[in-house]
Order: C-alpha cells, then sequence, then structure tokens
C-alpha cells in the first residue's frame, strides 16, 4: 500500500476564546510541572531524610558502643551476673533517655540477648535476622528500617516503624557481639521534612517565578500567532479570489475570442463549401467538410475547456450540481459514476471552489490514466470540516515511481499545494492493480 500524505497549517482566523484556551493550557501545563517536581522532590526529600536518619543513628549507635557499651561487657554480664546486668541496665537507661533510643540490646552470636531495657526480654533466645548475621559475618555495621514481621521485633510492633543498628562490639575477654539499637521513625519525617524545606525556596520558587514571567510572553506569542493566522486567512481568501478572477477572465477571453472567431469560421467554411458544390468542385467539398469537422471539435473542447476552468453551475447553483455535470461527462465516456453528497450541508465560497477541483483533477486523472469502470465521488461531514472521497476500481500506481516524495506527479501537486493553501489533509491510497483511494479534508 502506497500513501501520500499532505497537511497545511491553518488559515482559520482565531477568536479570544481559542486563544484564552491555548494560554490556559500553557498556564495548566506549568502548574503541572511544578506539582510533579514538587511530588517528586517530596518523595526525593523522604529518602533523603530516610538516609540521613539512619546514618545519624548509625554514628550514635557506634559512639554510643565506643565509649559505654563495650567497657561494660565484662565476663560477669556474658555469664548473666545480676550485678554486671544491673549496672548495665542503669547506664543504659541514660542513654536511652538522652539519646531518645527506644530500646537497645546485646547479642551474642547464638541468637541469645545477652541485654535488653525491655523486661523479660534479657536471657532470651530469638532467631537471628539476617542483618544481625550480616555484621556478624562482616564485623561491620548494618542498619536498616526495621521489619515489624521479625521474630525478634515482635515487642516493637506496636511502636511504628523504627531505625534498627547493629553495631558489632567485643566484649573484654575478646568475644564477639552485637549492639543493637532502636530509633524512632519521627526522625525520619522531621529530617525529610527540614531537607524538603532547605531546597524548597530554591527549586520551586524561581520555577513559579518564571511560570508567572511566561504567562505575559505566552498572550503576547498566542496574539502574534492570531495575527499571522488572520494574514495567513485574508492572503489565501485573496489568492483564492484572484485565482477565480483569473478563471473567470481566461473562460470569459475563449467565450468571446476564440471560440467565437473558430465559430466565424464555421459559418465561412459552409459559404464556401456551398459555392463549391454549385460548381460540382466535388473534391473542395469533400476538404471542406472535412475542415468544418475539425472546426466544430475544436469549438466544442474550447467550450468543455473554460467550463472546466470556471464551472457556471458551481457559482448559480452549488457544489452538488457542479460535481454531478461533471460525473455526468464522465459517464459520456463509459465509466459509471456515482455522486453522494449530504443533505443540507452549507459550505463557503472558497471550500466549494477547492473541492471542486480537487475533484475536477481526480476525475481527470481517473479518465487519462486509470482505465476504470467505476468511479465514486463522496463529500461527507466530521466535526469541524468537510472531506472529498474519489475511488475508482482502475489499475491504481506506485507513487514512488513517480519521483521523490509527492511531487512526481503534476495533477498530485495541484492537488498537495490546493490541499496546503487551503488547511487541508490529503492522503491517496493506491497500488498497481487495486484502483485508487483519494481523501482530501479541509476545515469548515
Amino acid at each position: 500500500m502506497t500513501i501520500a500524505h499532505t497537511a497545511g497549517a491553518s488559515p482559520q482566523r482565531t477568536n479570544r476564546s481559542a486563544l484564552a484556551r491555548h494560554v490556559g493550557q500553557f498556564v495548566l501545563a506549568g502548574l503541572l510541572a511544578l506539582v510533579v517536581l514538587t511530588v517528586a522532590s517530596i518523595i526525593a526529600s523522604r529518602r533523603a531524610g530516610t538516609d540521613q536518619a539512619i546514618r545519624d543513628a548509625t554514628d550514635r549507635t557506634a559512639a554510643l558502643s565506643r565509649t559505654v557499651v563495650e567497657e561494660r561487657l565484662t565476663p560477669e554480664l556474658l555469664a548473666g551476673g545480676p550485678d554486671a546486668v544491673q549496672a548495665l541496665e542503669y547506664r543504659m537507661g541514660q542513654i536511652i533517655e538522652t539519646e531518645s533510643f527506644v530500646h537497645v540490646r546485646i547479642w551474642n552470636d547464638e541468637g541469645l540477648i545477652l541485654y535488653s531495657d525491655q523486661e523479660g526480654v534479657t536471657g532470651s533466645m530469638s532467631e537471628l535476622s539476617e542483618e544481625a548475621l550480616e555484621a556478624f559475618a562482616t564485623g561491620e555495621v548494618v542498619a536498616e528500617v526495621s521489619n515489624l514481621d521479625e521474630e525478634e521485633n515482635v515487642l516493637e510492633r506496636d511502636q511504628g516503624r523504627l531505625l534498627e543498628v547493629y553495631q558489632p562490639v567485643t566484649a573484654l575477654d575478646g568475644t564477639p557481639l552485637l549492639f543493637e539499637t532502636y530509633d524512632s521513625f519521627r526522625n525520619v519525617d522531621q529530617n525529610a521534612r527540614q531537607i524538603w524545606w532547605s531546597f524548597l525556596p530554591a527549586v520551586l520558587v524561581p520555577l513559579a517565578l518564571l511560570q508567572l514571567v511566561q504567562i505575559p510572553f505566552a498572550f503576547r506569542l498566542a496574539r502574534k500567532v492570531e495575527r499571522a493566522q488572520d494574514e495567513r486567512a485574508e492572503l489565501l481568501e485573496r489568492v483564492i479570489s484572484t485565482s477565480d478572477n483569473e478563471r473567470r477572465g481566461i473562460a470569459h477571453d475563449l467565450h468571446d475570442g476564440a471560440v467565437q472567431d473558430l465559430a466565424g469560421v464555421g459559418y465561412a467554411l459552409s459559404v464556401v463549401s456551398n459555392r463549391a458544390a454549385g460548381n460540382d468542385d466535388d473534391r473542395s467539398v469533400e476538404l471542406l467538410a472535412g475542415v468544418q469537422v475539425d472546426v466544430r471539435r475544436s469549438i466544442k473542447s474550447l467550450r468543455s475547456l473554460f467550463v472546466e476552468i470556471y464551472p457556471p453551475n458551481l457559482q448559480r447553483s452549488g457544489l452538488q450540481v457542479a460535481l454531478s455535470d461533471l460525473l455526468a461527462a464522465i459517464g459520456g465516456r463509459g465509466i459509471d459514476a456515482v455522486l453522494s453528497y449530504p443533505d443540507g450541508l452549507e459550505l463557503s465560497a472558497e471550500t466549494n471552489q477547492v473541492l471542486y477541483r480537487v475533484a475536477q483533477e481526480a476525475t481527470r486523472n481517473v479518465v487519462r490514466h486509470a482505465n476504470a469502470s467505476r468511479l465514486d465521488v463522496e463529500i461527507g461531514e466530521v466535526p469541524g470540516g468537510v472531506t472529498l472521497r474519489v475511488v475508482d476500481d482502475g489499475v491504481g500506481f506506485d507513487l514512488a515511481e513517480l519521483g521523490s516524495g509527492n511531487g512526481g506527479h503534476f495533477g498530485l501537486r495541484i492537488m498537495r499545494d490546493l490541499a496546503i493553501e487551503s488547511n487541508g489533509v490529503l492522503d491517496v491510497y493506491s497500488e498497481p492493480g487495486a484502483g485508487t483511494d483519494l481523501r482530501l479534508q479541509l476545515p469548515t
């Protein structure tokens, strides 16, 4: 399938509502961009807040483990001595209060909780989480947002999301242990808000100001586009009017000039032929009869030509009658030509001219090149426009063989130019052996 597509810019005049609509769309797009950027900044700041809160909790946990915890990890504590546990518990209570930790724990590598500030947890066993095992294996701190579904966090499920830090520590006898802290997730929200508010003025405010500055420029640009479209519409109207006047002038000159002259020649030939017949000059009579036939044929061709150039029915009776006359002439050449035209369709004179000229050129191509037995011409209505469709069952063609683009065929160039000048969309569908389907859409 070969497809040719041509479109032109709108020559229609814009109105104030259209101008306001376009500027409103521009403003709405800017506001939408601001909303998207705001949402993205909130998400990014929350992630940054989470990362910062985890770093803060990690730093505080590491400092606490070095300055307070490790020096109290005595063999007595590892053995569960009450005095050692009580001493650590007293010190941890002070730290939890000052550092705002929710809970703290000390683990060995078997899952035994050597110490917890929660009542009844010290001395219990629990399965080590993947993060705890990773900290034991690597000797490096591991931090995450707590998974409250895990067994070790069953007592924290009523406290919401927490930040959990596993800090490897070493007892005084060299035993590897883990010091675990739980920090409130409120720090994440606080950090997110702080980060968001810190760059909000630097990012969103300039964008908002830019949007406000652009609105007057958008109005100015829209007005310029409106004026340019109005000027183009006026130019198109003048071009169509000038073309119409030129065609009318050419048709008038043909009718009053060449056609009348040839008609006079025909009368003169008739007189000469009669005289030759009176003199029994059969040879001259025969020659003059042949010339008379040629003159009448030329007169008929010229009359058909000026009717095609400036169809009187299009001006007097409208597009439907002019197209009917056009197809009636084609029907006399052995082609079954059918016209479909909607009832009550009212179009401007300029639109009628373009539709007729494209239909005229398309049907001329069918007669000359398509070798078709049927031709359908259909006028239709679409929202905001009118359509012309010319379909034949002829031999079809391949546009690629006609030259580069759509300009390889003179008839197609004519129709393409008409479409561009009238803000039309011209599509040609054809395939060798499968006929041609030409479609034109014009704004109304």
